[in-house]
This record gives structure tokens, sequence and C-alpha cells, in this order.
């Protein structure tokens, strides 16, 4: 489910994609850049010669890179608006957390999935050590079930 907001977004980012890329093909018909990364699969499960693919897991793990250095790798305008869509199994703590305040505020739509928010009030074990995410999160976004 996404908001009927997507006007003037520039780019979706899509980490975690797996065998599906129906999603972000779809955005690339709608105007947007399509960036996906994903260490497990060798491509996206669509060609498009709008889809830019990385092999790579997102977040903050060995063998890996920062949602920062990848989405500022992108070069989309420094003030345009992005489209976050992740499911990265359980890592979308992690991704958050490590992602600068300027960049998620560039993210008018985050389409996660947190299977544990709404039976959890802390993040999990792994990662309470970092900063909290979803307060700054949500401070900008409404989240939806």
């Amino acid at each position: 489910m996404v908001p009927d907001d997507i006007e003037g977004i520039a780019a979706c980012f899509s980490p975690g994609v797996g065998q599906i890329s129906g999603f972000e093909a779809d955005c690339v018909s709608r105007g947007m850049k399509g960036f996906l990364a994903d260490g497990s699969v060798k491509g996206p499960a669509q060609s498009d010669a709008g889809l830019q693919f990385l092999k790579k897991h997102v977040g903050l793990i060995t063998n890996g890179t920062t949602m920062d250095d990848w989405m500022n790798a992108s070069h989309t305008r420094q003030n345009s608006d992005l489209m976050l869509q992740m499911d990265i199994e359980g890592c979308e703590w992690l991704a958050l957390a490590n992602m600068s305040g300027p960049l998620l505020q560039r993210c008018r739509i985050l389409q996660e999935r947190f299977p544990t928010l709404l039976t959890r009030s802390k993040p999990p074990p792994q990662v309470r050590t970092l900063p909290e995410p979803f307060p700054r999160t949500f401070n900008r976004f409404n989240p939806v079930e």
C-alpha cells in the first residue's frame, strides 16, 4: 500500500528485492529512477533500463553498504523527494538507525515492513545500542497497518 502522493518523487530506493522487482519497475514506469540492492540475488527479477542494481546488502553489516553511502552515490538531486521501500529481513531497524537525518527527511514515503513493530516497545536486542530510529522517523511519517 502506497499513498496517492508519488508525483514529483525522483527515485525509489529498494533494498532487499529478492526475486521480485515489479514494484520498482512500476515506479520507473511512473517517472522515477529505480535503485535496487540485494546481496543475495544476481539481479532484479525484471529487466528494465530504468533499474539500477547493486549486489550488496544495505544496513550495518560486513560486505555491505550503508543507506547513506548507497543513496548518496545515486546522484539524485540533493533537494529531490525520494521513496524508500525495504524488506530486509529484520534489518530495517539497523538501516534506519544508521540513516542521517537529512537523508531521512528527503524520503517522502517510507514503505517498510516491521512485523514486530506493534508488539515491541523497543528495538530488537542486537540494535539496542544504536540510536532509536522510530522517534525521529515517526515525527515525519504516519504508520499504517
